[in-house]
């Protein structure tokens, strides 16, 4: 059996790409200009970036190759446009919006609010499967406290699951057979996760692994599970 692993990777340590102040993601891995030899997306994880958007803006992104976009908002909404002449699809917190991109494809991310910043986070996956269109997942962490909601699952390349957690709340979280390496991140509050704290942004990337133990150390605490194979 493989040994497993675990690296830590800081909120304050993530690469950050900036554009005219109206636009500023944060990159827990390499992503565009940003390239760090430790900072290599691990399996068909191809980025986790954290973004801002000024009221107004928009920014225009390109698929390389064949990639699932999951975009979650964390403050406020967004509109989102695959094609243009194509209707566009506001999602806002609350909600998961998949894009099923082939390559080359571009999508535009556009905040609707003209005096107001939105925050959302912004995962590509490789997809090793070929699939059309999008998806919109709505979900209340309020009503399934203490557990973790699968938000999306693509055949067996990743599930997503997210997580709202009572203080000394704790879960053992068993990985489905075809997973085998899980990506840790906290959107807010304190986690103690295979005796490693984690604080808001913080992510752990664990390797090999066939299941792992967190606790919440703070009310209303929020934990995103992305799980890989």
């Amino acid at each position: 059996m493989a040994r497993s692993s675990a690296t830590i990777y800081l909120a304050e340590q993530r690469g950050i790409t900036q554009a005219d102040q109206f636009y500023r993601s944060w990159h827990t891995f390499n992503y565009g200009d940003y390239q760090n030899p430790y900072r290599e997306a691990p399996g068909v994880l191809r980025a986790f970036n954290e973004d801002t958007l000024a009221g107004g803006q928009r920014m225009v992104h390109q698929a390389a190759e064949a990639v699932d976009i999951l975009l979650l908002p964390l403050v406020g909404g967004i509109t989102v446009e695959v094609d243009r002449g194509k209707p566009r699809q506001y999602v806002e917190a609350g909600n998961l919006l998949v894009l099923h991109l082939s390559e080359g494809e571009k999508y535009t991310i556009e905040n609707p609010f003209e005096a107001d910043l939105v925050s959302y986070l912004h995962l590509v996956v490789r997809r090793t499967t070929f699939k059309t269109g999008l998806e919109l997942h709505t979900f209340d962490l309020g009503q399934h406290s203490n557990g973790l909601l699968k938000l999306a699952e693509a055949d067996n390349d990743y599930q997503l699951l997210i997580g709202q957690f009572d203080g000394r709340a704790e879960l053992n979280q068993v990985l489905d057979g075809a997973y085998k390496d899980s990506f840790v991140f906290i959107i807010d509050g304190v986690f103690e996760v295979q005796n490693r704290l984690l604080h808001a942004r913080d992510g752990l990337f664990l390797s090999q692994v066939q299941e792992f133990d967190f606790e919440a150390l703070a009310n209303s605490s929020i934990i995103l599970v992305l799980t890989l194979s």
